[in-house]
């Protein structure tokens, strides 16, 4: 947007009178100084109530690149199309008690987004879902199973969906049908090298958790 800004010919129309004005690069900075201070406020409430130490920070960039060069065990991801929120939104909380989506290949890395997930679940007392993977249906009964033993030795259950590692490029539609408040992710893994992490950022309708 900003380098937008900067082109002589760039113009913007505002919806509500049609009227067509050129782009200042100004507005726009100000714009993102408000929305940088908003939720620089929402993080600081949410560290206060958990009794967490915290620290913000405006890294201009792409978010992927800069998200995976920050060397952190979980991350929170958004978007323009899945805007962030740290609580369940109003019209989920009124409609059900929210979900937790995870990703699952019984690989080390999505064991450790399961833990997560299920942490996170248990915190918002929601509804955990797991997407198993495999390759064939024989695959997925065995790691749900698998799954399954271990959310039942941490005294937790979880909804099951199965989906094969041939269907991982429709994961987007997958995870917008399943209506999660939140999706967790083992980053850097095979199933987001098949799915696509920026596509599945900027079309699961949600917030993303990359778990490392």
């Amino acid at each position: 947007m900003l380098r937008l800004a900067e082109l002589p010919f760039a113009r913007e129309t505002d919806l509500s009178t049609a009227a067509s004005r050129p782009i200042e690069s100004a507005q726009i900075k100000r714009a993102l100084r408000q929305q940088a201070a908003q939720l620089e406020r929402l993080l600081g409430e949410a560290a206060q109530r958990l009794r967490l130490s915290w620290w913000f920070s405006v890294v201009q960039g792409q978010l992927l690149d800069a998200a995976q060069a920050c060397e952190a065990d979980l991350m929170v991801l958004g978007s323009a199309f899945a805007p962030m929120r740290l609580s369940p939104s109003t019209q989920r909380r009124h409609s059900s008690r929210g979900s937790v989506l995870a990703l699952y290949d019984a690989s080390p890395e999505t064991e450790r987004a399961l833990t997560a997930a299920a942490a996170l679940a248990a915190h918002q007392h929601a509804e955990l879902r797991v997407l198993v993977v495999a390759c064939d249906t024989k695959g997925c009964v065995a790691r749900q199973a698998r799954a399954q033993q271990w959310l039942a030795r941490a005294g937790g259950s979880a909804h099951f969906i199965r989906i094969l590692s041939a269907d991982l490029e429709h994961l987007p539609r997958i995870v917008r049908e399943q209506h999660a408040d939140y999706v967790v992710v083992p980053n850097n893994s095979t199933l987001l090298q098949a799915a696509g992490l920026d596509l599945l950022l900027a079309r699961a309708g949600c917030p993303l958790i990359l778990s490392r």
